[in-house]
Parts: C-alpha cells; sequence; structure tokens
C-alpha cells in the first residue's frame, strides 16, 4: 500500500489478495489504539454480561472494571486471531499425489503431527471466526 497523489493505491498483489492485506492493517491499527490512554469503554461491551439487559440501568449492576477487562479481553482476542498469518503451519512431510485427474499436495496418512495440526487447525479456525465477528460487532465502537 502507498500514497499516490494524496490517494491510497494497492499493488496488484495486494488486492488480489485484500482480505488479508486488510486484516493486516486492521491490526496495525487496533495495536496502536490497545495502547493508547482511552477514556471508557463501549455501551456495547455491557452485552457481554448476562446481567445486561439492553438498558442503562443494568450497567450499574456490572463492575466497571470487570467490564473494562473484556473490552481489553475482545480487543486481545482480535489482534492475535484476526490475521491469517496467525494460522497454525504444518512442518511435517507433504507428499504429491493424484486425486483423479487433479494433482493436490497431501499429507502422509502415518503421520504422527497430522492429527495435532488438525486440532490445532481447528481451533485456531474457531478463534479467527469469533474475532471476524468481534470485529463486525465493535467496529464503530473502536475510538475514542
Amino acid at each position: 500500500m502507498r500514497i499516490q497523489k494524496g490517494k491510497i493505491r494497492f499493488s496488484r498483489k495486494e488486492v488480489w489478495n485484500i482480505g488479508h492485506v486488510l486484516q493486516e492493517i486492521i491490526v496495525i491499527g487496533l495495536k496502536q489504539f490497545r495502547e493508547s490512554k482511552r477514556h471508557g469503554i463501549p455501551m456495547e461491551v455491557y452485552s457481554e454480561f448476562e446481567e445486561y439487559d439492553g438498558t442503562y440501568e443494568s450497567t450499574e449492576n456490572i463492575d466497571i472494571d470487570v467490564a473494562s477487562d473484556k473490552w481489553e479481553e475482545i480487543l486481545d482476542h482480535i489482534i492475535k486471531y484476526l490475521c491469517i498469518s496467525g494460522e497454525p503451519e504444518y512442518n511435517g512431510r507433504w507428499i504429491k499425489r493424484k486425486d483423479g485427474d487433479v494433482s493436490v499436495f497431501g499429507m502422509e496418512p502415518d503421520d504422527e503431527d497430522w492429527d495435532k495440526y488438525i486440532e490445532e487447525l481447528k481451533d485456531w479456525q474457531e478463534n479467527h471466526e469469533k474475532a471476524c465477528q468481534y470485529l463486525g460487532k465493535y467496529i464503530s465502537c473502536i475510538w475514542d
């Protein structure tokens, strides 16, 4: 990404992979936001608590420090799991095999690390999805 004649421009490679590029940019901004001095938390954070019924009065039943910690936890979750670059990688052997007429790369069926990798990948994918949901829910609240 660059600025050209006052406008933001993306390379062809970045446009081809725009989702990943934007995720990286968002995470950089969120890290700065996370470290900044902020004044309060979004009202939407209270929806994470059972005691909240949608009214301002119900926020009085929730400790502000607990709600603030929840907001920090949400930001940390987005920062850690939003970027695809955080996805676990398989470090075992790859083999080339045929699947009909299509050549695919697959795992050795007897590789002990495969099951561990699959579990890590499933866990990461669930957390990535949650980070995306959090971002969608709180995107308009990331200001101070």
